[in-house]
Formats: structure tokens, sequence, C-alpha cells
């Protein structure tokens, strides 16, 4: 009944190997649809094998025509199977319908081929036999091809609007699939007395499982060129390695020699493989070499660089221009904000009418950048799509906030993002990149996140190298200031009071001239000579004044070491003694509108009452000098309707984690914008001329006041910066505390 047959061995060996790949692709996710058609469908070409292994081996026409038969269980469901595959792929839920209607068809064949008018006789070949074809048959021929041609329509349209990379890929297997498998229709003319050897449709149909199964179970697939240039050198050498020692032992009738002729083939199959795909592989993808080593040298040019602006904008114009992505990204952790801070970015030309913009900020606490710090490395939003889909990943978060990979995905879609790489120093996370996609569609594959993984360990480097010199520079420039102080300090309290008995004595002198009898007698007939004395007089005694406010700025500042008694103390009462203070010192306080709004249940701090005290009391000078100069330029112009303008200061309080914010916000003349970068700089000064400072009323500048009020918060651990200013809006200063709250 069966009898040894050598052309059965390999049916038999690709029955094995398609139901094993099956059973792999199904086991990688079960749950997927596509998988569980992809092992029906390798079941139907297991039985399609086995059937051909038992056929050629069978000695009788009877069991032969039985087992020709039992391959057309598996062929005559192939269609359905393969048309769902793509429904599958291209997530069509609107072809259920159709789907339904070709497993009907198909059914109704497999139940056709039990019967005469489906398969009957035998062509007898010389490797085997093969049953003859009847007329349901031809029907059924008919059937697979219109099948095939609009699974082939359902496929270019899906293909269309289908808009990420990746997934294009994926079909692009999908249709290189189809054209190999459409070879394999060629052992349909076995059935019509054509014979042509099984061999070769068989090892198509192989390629074609082996390559669906790569496409569903690899989400990083390789590009299809190489994949179409590897498939075509492996199936001339191995057809030439099995084909070649066939017709040798068909022809002589060697089998021995041709045995022979084979293991040498099969010895030296591998070399000639590797060597021809190397060679076409360096020259299809001579373009794609060329830029890897363009980003290599790049990453080693990086290192030369310390300009940090200048080093994300080269990092992200090349990338863009190298990658052709439509736009990449670089974003820096600014631990101030608590955010990623966008550093810099560079777009496609090509792309400036698309709507791809990146954010400017990402929070520190997003879904996205959790994911990077538990991923580690470089990933596509392919790998968190598939992490969507896998109900059983080794991440945490997933546990407990079941949208957690969703989130991510949609983070990665506002950005514009399908590739993120993080830079990470020392087990931290110091900022990252984000591509775009790519120009005509294509793909990031393997080699691309290689080369991009080496770059981004120098790109980290580069980064840190510069954020460190400008940390260097930075406290440089402190340590300079702080020098200058100390010197200022040392010369206020060693100078001050020779200096004061000096003012002194010219203030009493210029008395004395003022109340010179002799003198006024002389002038007091000349009224232009007696306004322009006292002009003078009084210019002396303004900069004695001012001369003797310098000296009092010049000792707070000296007592601002010399004063370390902290103690548990109210701000309001600070804020309310330092107001009495100028009510009684100047006079001029009580024209101004000042509110203060401080919240009865306001935590104390811990502090010197008396550095606290004159940090408003400089604070409140400060408004008062801007409101004057409001006022004085209001003067100038009387048609700006704001002849009942007053001015007014508004101190508020509140408290949030464990801190004190003060705002001070004034409604003087706001602070110019050459003048806000400077503005706690030590010797910097705003203050103007004698002449101005007396018509405007306003007191004289060292250019210490600020940076003495930013000394005397350090030493209490607070801050004061610039919140907010606006030409003739006037001012918003905010100062922060730390509460002082007694656990004893």
């Amino acid at each position: 009944m069966y009898s040894y047959n050598s052309h059965a061995i390999l049916p038999l060996i690709l029955a094995i190997f398609v139901f094993i790949l099956g059973m792999f692709v199904y086991i990688r996710n079960r749950k997927s649809i596509i998988n569980s058609v992809f092992v029906l469908f390798c079941l139907c070409y297991t039985y399609i094998m086995f059937g051909t292994f038992m056929m050629f081996i069978s000695t009788s026409s009877a069991l032969a025509i039985y087992w020709d038969k039992f391959i057309y269980l598996g062929a005559t469901l192939i269609p359905a199977f393969w048309y769902h595959l793509i429904v599958s792929f291209l997530k069509l839920k609107k072809k259920q319908r159709a789907i339904r209607m070709h497993y009907f068809i198909c059914v109704c064949f497999l139940i056709l081929s039990r019967t005469r008018y489906f398969l009957d006789d035998l062509y007898v070949y010389s490797w085997g036999v093969h049953s003859q074809a009847r007329f349901f048959h031809n029907i059924f021929i008919i059937c697979f091809a219109l099948i095939v041609i609009r699974g082939l329509y359902d496929l270019r349209i899906g293909y269309s609007y289908t808009a990420s990379s990746s997934q294009r890929n994926q079909l692009r297997y999908l249709s290189l699939g189809i054209f190999v498998v459409s070879l394999t229709s060629i052992g349909f003319l076995s059935a019509y007395n054509i014979g042509i050897y099984p061999l070769f449709y068989q090892i198509f149909g192989i390629l074609f499982i082996v390559i669906i199964a790569y496409a569903i179970v690899k989400y990083r697939l390789m590009d299809i060129k190489l994949v179409l240039t590897r498939s075509s050198i492996f199936i001339s050498v191995y057809t030439l390695v099995l084909g070649i020692p066939f017709w040798i032992g068909y022809i002589t009738k060697n089998w021995l020699l041709s045995t022979s002729v084979a293991v040498g083939f099969a010895t030296a199959g591998p070399s000639i493989y590797n060597y021809l795909r190397h060679r076409a592989e360096n020259r299809i993808l001579a373009e794609d070499l060329k830029k890897y080593t363009a980003l290599t040298r790049f990453s080693a040019d990086l290192l030369r660089l310390h300009d940090l602006d200048n080093i994300c904008k080269l990092i992200t114009y090349r990338l863009t221009k190298t990658m052709r992505s439509f736009l990449s990204a670089l974003y820096l952790l600014d631990a101030d904000k608590n955010a990623f801070l966008l550093k810099s970015s560079y777009k496609l030309k090509i792309s400036q009418n698309t709507d791809i913009n990146p954010l400017q900020s990402v929070e520190v606490n997003s879904s996205l950048v959790r994911f990077m710090k538990q991923w580690e490395k470089e990933f596509l939003v392919e790998d968190v799509q598939r992490l969507v889909l896998n109900k059983t990943t080794s991440l945490n978060e997933q546990d407990n906030h079941p949208d957690y990979f969703k989130e991510v995905v949609e983070s990665m879609r506002k950005l514009g993002a399908v590739l993120v790489i993080p830079y990470f120093l020392e087990g931290e996370l110091l900022g990252f990149l984000t591509l775009s996609e790519r120009e005509h569609s294509r793909m990031y594959v393997q080699a691309d996140l290689q080369v991009l993984s080496v770059l981004s360990r120098s790109a980290t480097l580069a980064i840190t190298n510069a954020i460190y010199l400008m940390q260097l520079e930075k406290t440089q420039n402190e340590l300079a200031d702080t020098q200058r102080a100390a010197q200022l300090g040392y010369l206020a309290s060693a100078t001050g009071h020779q200096i004061n008995n000096v003012l002194n004595n010219i203030a009493a002198f210029a008395n004395t001239i003022w109340e010179h009898e002799q003198l006024n007698a002389c002038i007091k007939d000349s009224p232009q000579i007696k306004a322009e004395f006292d002009k003078y007089i009084n210019d002396i005694f303004t900069s004695v004044q001012d001369g003797g406010m310098i000296i009092n700025e010049l000792r707070d500042y000296a007592r601002i070491e010399q004063d370390k008694e902290f103690a548990s103390l109210s701000l309001k009462l600070v804020v309310e003694k330092a107001l009495r203070v100028l009510y009684v010192q100047a006079y001029k306080f009580q024209n101004l509108n000042i509110n203060l709004n401080f919240p009865q249940d306001l935590p104390q701090v811990k502090g010197s009452f008396v550095q606290l005290e004159n940090v408003f009391i400089n604070m409140f000078n400060n408004a008062y000098d801007t409101i004057q100069e409001k006022k004085h330029y209001l003067k100038e112009f009387p048609g700006s309707n704001h002849s009942d303008y007053k001015g007014s200061i508004i101190l508020s309080a509140s408290f949030d984690n464990g801190y004190i914010y003060i705002h001070m916000t004034d409604d003087g003349k706001g602070v110019p914008d050459n003048v806000q970068k400077r503005l706690f700089t030590p010797l910097y000064t705003t203050k103007t001329s004698v002449k101005k400072r007396e018509e405007q009323k306003l007191s004289g500048g060292t250019g210490i006041g600020l940076y003495t009020i930013k000394i005397m918060l350090k030493n209490h651990g607070g801050t004061i910066k610039l919140f907010s200013t606006a030409p003739m809006q006037g001012s918003d200063f905010l100062i922060t505390l730390p509460a002082y709250i007694d656990k004893s």
C-alpha cells in the first residue's frame, strides 16, 4: 500500500515545521485574532503537506486519490483564512459579512471536494501522482482567484489610510507574503496534466508562512528592501543547492553521486549565501550605511562642544536632516519648574504646513516620563501599543493603572513622536529626544535604533558637560559677588563712622553759610541771587542726606553676618513695625494706599526681626520710588488723564506646602527690560541723578539694597524674584520663606 519515495521527505518535514511555527505564533498571544487565524492557516497547510507526503508514498490509485482529497480538506479553506488574515491585519470591522460569506463558499467546496466531480483519476509523474481536475475544481480555482483579488483590493485601500510607518511596513510584509503565496498556485497545474515539480511551490508556501509569522510576532521589522534581498538570495542559493543534486540524480540515475553533490553544496551553501547577502546589502543599503557613518562621527564631535544651546540645536538639526524625520525635539529637566522643558526643535521644510508641533513642556509626573524611567531605553510607539495588548507585562504600573499605557501612547501623539530616546545620567533621567514619522512613510528599523542609542550616550555626556560648565561659571560669579560684598561690608564697618563725621561737618558748614547774617544781607536785595544761593545750599543738604543713606545701607549689609539671633516671628508684626518706622521717618508714605492681606492662620517664621524688618523697609522704599517715577512721568504728559493717581502698594501672604509666599505689588512705573536681569546684582543701581531725585522726591541708591535683601532672605532659607512687571503697570515681587512650625 505504501512504499518509500524520496520526494515525500520534504513535504513531511515542511508539515512538521509549519505546525510547530503556527503553534509558536499562537502561544505568543492567544487572545489575538490575528494569531488565532494564522494558526488555523498553518493547520490547513499542514494538512496539505502531510496529505502530499501520504499521496507520494501511496502505491495504489484509490489510495492516492483518497490522500489527494485529504489535501483539499486544507486547500479549500486556505482562501477564507487568508482573507480573514488580511481583514484582521487592517482592523476592518465592517468586513465581517464578507468573511462569513467566504467561509461559507470555502466550506461548500470542501464538501464538494469529497465527490468525483471535484477530483477523479490520476496523472502519473516521475516524482509522484496527482488527481485530475473536474468541473467543481475549475469553479474552485475561479473563486480562489476572486477572493485573492478582493483581498488585494482591501489591502491597497487599507494601506492608503494607514498613517503609521510601522503598520505600513507590516502591510508591505503581508503584500510580499501574498505575492509569494500566489506562486504556490502553480501547484494546481498538476491537476491539469502540467507536471510542475512540487519542490518549488512548497518552498514558496513555506516562505509565505515564515514572512507572515515574522510580521505578526516582530514589531521592530526589518526594512522590506532588506527582506526582499535576503529572501531572493536565499531562494536562489538553496534552489541550486537542492535542485542541482536532484537533477544530477534524475539524469544519471546515480543517487550516490547525487547525494555526494548535495552534501558538498549543503556545506558550501551558507558561505555562498552570506557572501552574496553581504555584497547585495552593501549595494542596496549604501545610503543607509553612509547615514550611520555620519551619525557615528557626529556623536564623537558632540563631545568637543561646550555651549548647551548649541549642542541641543545641533542634535535636533542633524538628526532631522539625517533621519529625514518630519520633526525632532529635545527636552531637558528643569528641577525648579518640576518639568522637562523644550530646549530645541527642528522641523523639515516639507512639513511646515503640517500640524506637527512640539509641546513646550512635559510634567515630571506624567505617564510618559514614568514609562521612560521604567523602560530605560529607546522605544517606539508600537512597543507601547504592544504592551496595551499584552496583559502579562512585567511593568508594575499597569496593575494599579489600567489606562497607563494608553496614556503613554496619547502623550506621544501629542508630542508628534513615534520614537523616544531617553537620556540617563547615573540612573537619573536628564532629558529625552523625540522623533516623528519619517519621510516617504519609512520606518525606524533596528539598525536605526542601534545608531541612535550610541548617539544618545554621546549626547548625554555632551549635555552633562555643558551643564556642569554653566554651573561652574555661575558658582564663580557668585563667589566674585560674595567677595565684592565682603569688601563692601569691611569698608562700611571700617570707615562708615568717619565718613558720617565728614558729612555732618559738611552739613554744619552749609548751615553756617546759609545762616550767615552778613552774607544774607548782601544778597537779600537780589531775589535771583538769593534763589540760586538757596538752591546750591539745598543741593548740599540733599547730597549729605543721600550720603548718610548710603552709609546706613552699607552698615545694614555689614550687620547681616553679625546678626545671627533667630527666633519665632510673626511676619505681619514685622511688616507693621517696618511701616511704623517709615511713617515716622518719611511722612510721604502716608499719602500712599497701602493694603496688607495676611491670613489669620498664617504660620510664623524663624529668623532675625531686624533683618526681616530691613527687608520690608527696603522693599517699601523701592516701591515708593517707582510710584514717584510714574507720577513724574504723568506730570510731563498731562493728557494721560491720571491727575488723581496716588499710587498703591499691596502686600498679600499665603501658605502652601511648608512655605510662606508674599507678593508685594505696586502700580508704579515697572522695571525696564534692560534692568531685570541685573536687578539683584551688587553695585548695580537704577536710581537717577541728584537733580532728578530731588525733583521726583526719590531716595539715593547704592546698588546693594536689593542685593542685601537677597542675602538676608537667603540667610533665612528664603528667596526673592521679580514675579511680573509691565511698563506703567507696576511690579510684583515674590518673597518665599520657610514656615516655622513648633513640633514640641
